[in-house]
């Protein structure tokens, strides 16, 4: 996968968020999440659901 920062990048811009995923995440709706990205992409619910989980996934382990 490449990436489009590097690392260094990715801290600087962590560090400097006041609102990180994790405090948001018990107010998230995971279902309408996925929904809307299915049918952004024109694609399964469930194919939309392990994007979703991957994109916070990704988010968190940056710092986000």
């Amino acid at each position: 996968m490449a990436s489009i920062s590097s690392k260094a990048a990715m801290a600087r811009m962590s560090a400097a968020t006041g609102v990180k995923l994790a405090m948001l995440r018990p107010y998230l709706d995971e279902t309408r999440a996925a929904e809307m990205v299915a049918a952004h992409y024109n694609e399964p619910l469930t194919v939309a659901r392990m994007q979703v989980v991957r994109a916070e996934q990704m988010e968190m382990n940056a710092g986000f």
